[in-house]
């Protein structure tokens, strides 16, 4: 068994081989957990240079999930497209098609994901020449060779676990978050179960990554009820990766129970884990019934057989190199039970993907649609968001254009499409900012936390915004980057609007544009705050302190625990001032505890989101407080 720490220096204690590494430096590699893209400042697709009309076209944008070999059907493209006469690009690059058969376009989609999507584009474009494509070929001797026969290859299979976003109740953790509900604490057996579809009975390994909240842990794992090792670590807010080896004669295909064990501490001491993925590693029998991965990890060519073909007909593609994937030759042999074998050579290198399709399994496209991709027009103020909010911001566009600036709101799919590869997510944005560096950027629409839909809650997350990592809060979203132009820092204003239709953007626009802006002088200021709070800070002298070091603002205190002894009568005067009155306020300011459904603590609740939809003013509120409008807690009605 070994175990290691991941981004931590500090020795773990352990009765197994243990070493403790930066995620790049030697040994195995460090999870990758909900990580965000590093920012790009160039895409294929566009430069810094001024763009052309010239770089705009008409193409059907082919969107899939799944990798592998994918059919699009002639049915399904637009009208005007023949399979027949298009260029297939993905990623801005030429990709030559597998196949032409009657019904459509055959193809390699190598798929992507990231923090923000799981699904990939394709863009066909009609072109007056034939679509580059291949061809399916038949070998001959492969049965009668000499050579050794593979009928068995290395494969893994891998289990994430995307049950708890953050518990609130055991923070800090600085780890990108999504965990198992199924805590291991001391004293504890908890059960799971991973796939492995045409496993062997031989030897494999399991790597288990977990995050170490508490100090000293053991851990016993079984596999099938057949115990397989015991790991002990000590360290507290680290990343941990233990490989435990599995003996031949314990996996099955199929499911495989794996039964991670936390025995009680001889001394009491509490103990506590939270499971991220496990990965099991193993050989699989080649059976060809349904698509199948074959990967040639040695240095030289060889020789496979897979059985269990429906058909003689199959699609064997070399994906050792995705950009170039291509069909490769292979010989079939009838089976007395009707089925077929088929065998092929695969040469070495690359990836050492080989995939094995039946003929009639390939994937669909989840969906094909006619798209202007091109270019952003260069305007001061950009408003990007989903095309539905394009009419209810145009009010606010217009007033800017009477300012003097030049204001353009343009439909985010358009971004993705030109800026991104089609690809949802904010990268898309940001370069689409850096190249043609407006001014002003207001993003329109709310976004969400789990873009991903782990927690199956559905909700659409509209304009995106950065994942960032924080110090004490695992993860946040944040719009800061938006206005980075590639030196490190926001050279851009950059702003939201985070509503969720076009009718609460329209009320939006409406308190944006009836306020005024502040008096050249005697601007009037509503301080409100929390009760103080030994633990956090105190939050009135905070407001004090404050209203010294701007003595030419008019100030009102309104503090919890100080002016007011309820939080109701705090909700009170901070609704007064905001009110259209003439007893109200051009600025309000809160300080203290907060998150995104409530100001203050959870004893003392002094505004929430109910009651500030009360308000009739448009005074500018700024909220001074640790997660307001942060989107991480899972709560029934947020």
């Amino acid at each position: 068994v070994s175990a290691v720490a991941i981004d931590d220096p500090r020795p773990i204690k352990a009765t197994v081989q243990a070493r403790a590494i930066k995620p790049g430096a030697g040994g195995p590699p460090a999870p990758q957990l909900c990580s965000t893209p590093a920012p790009q400042i160039a895409a294929r697709w566009f430069s810094a240079k001024t763009t052309s009309a010239g770089s705009s076209y008409t193409a059907a944008k082919v969107i899939y999930s799944i990798p592998g070999v994918l059919l699009i059907p002639q049915a399904m493209l637009p009208a005007g497209f023949d399979i027949n006469h298009v260029a297939i690009q993905r990623e801005g690059r030429a990709l030559t098609a597998l196949a032409k058969t009657p019904e459509g376009l055959i193809v390699f989609g190598d798929g992507y994901q990231d923090d923000y999507t799981d699904k990939d584009a394709l863009f066909l474009r009609t072109i007056n020449g034939a679509t580059a494509a291949g061809a399916a070929t038949q070998a001959s001797g492969l049965f009668a060779s000499a050579r050794p026969v593979n009928t068995q290859s290395p494969t893994t299979a891998t289990a994430e676990f995307h049950d708890v976003y953050f518990d609130f109740n055991l923070r800090p953790y600085n780890y990108p978050p999504w965990f198992s509900s199924q805590y291991l604490t001391d004293g504890t057996e908890q059960s799971f179960s991973i796939s492995a579809p045409n496993a062997t009975s031989g030897a494999g390994s399991l790597i288990v990554n977990l995050w170490s909240l508490t100090q000293d842990h053991t851990l016993q794992v079984a596999v099938n009820g057949q115990p397989i090792g015991q790991a002990q670590w000590s360290g507290v807010g680290q990343m941990i990766q233990l490989t435990f080896q599995i003996p031949s004669g314990v996996l099955t295909a199929g499911a495989n129970q794996i039964d991670l064990i936390t025995p009680a501490a001889s001394d009491g001491a509490e103990e506590i884990a939270f499971l991220h993925s496990m990965t099991l590693s193993y050989s699989q029998t080649l059976d060809s019934s349904e698509p199948l991965t074959i990967n040639n990890l040695g240095g030289q060519a060889a020789l496979y057989e897979v059985g269990n073909l429906p058909s003689a007909s199959a699609w064997v593609v070399d994906a050792r190199f995705p950009d170039r994937a291509a069909l490769i030759p292979y010989e079939t042999q009838a089976q007395l039970d009707g089925t077929f074998k088929l065998r092929f050579a695969a040469s070495a290198g690359g990836t050492g993907q080989f995939l094995v399709v039946p003929a009639g399994q390939e994937h669909l496209p989840i969906s094909v649609m006619k798209r202007e991709v091109k270019p952003l027009k260069a305007a001061p103020y950009l408003a990007v968001g989903p095309n539905p909010f394009s009419a209810a911001v145009q009010p606010l566009l217009t007033q800017r254009s009477k300012e003097g600036l030049r204001p353009a709101f343009v439909d985010q799919e358009q971004i993705f499409d030109y800026y991104n590869y089609g690809r949802y997510g904010p990268i898309g944005i940001q370069n689409a900012v850096r190249s043609v560096r407006p001014q002003f950027l207001l993003l329109v629409g709310r976004t969400t936390y789990d873009y991903r839909n782990y927690s199956g809650a559905n909700v659409d997350p509209l304009c995106p915004a950065f994942l960032v990592s924080t110090t004490f809060w695992a993860q946040a979203t944040s719009d800061s980057l938006f206005g980075d132009l590639g030196r490190g820092y926001p050279e851009v204003a950059v702003g939201r609007l985070p509503v969720n239709d076009a009718s609460e953007l329209s009320s939006a626009v409406r308190h944006v544009l009836s306020n005024t802006g502040a008096p050249i002088s005697g601007v009037r200021v509503h301080a409100a705050t929390d009760r103080a709070d030994p633990a956090v800070a105190d939050f009135p002298a905070q407001a004090a302190a404050l209203a010294q070091a701007f003595p030419d603002l008019t100030w009102q205190p309104n503090y919890l625990g100080v002016t007011y002894q309820t939080d109701s009568e705090v909700t009170t005067a901070m609704t007064a001032a905001a009110s259209s009155g003439t007893g109200g306020a051009d600025w309000i300011v809160y300080i203290g505890h907060g998150n995104a459904l409530h100001l203050g603590s959870a004893n003392n609740v002094i505004l929430d989101t109910d009651s500030v939809q009360n308000w009739t003013g448009h005074s500018v509120f700024v909220q001074c407080t640790c997660t307001g409008n942060w989107m991480a807690k899972d709560e029934s009605g947020y």
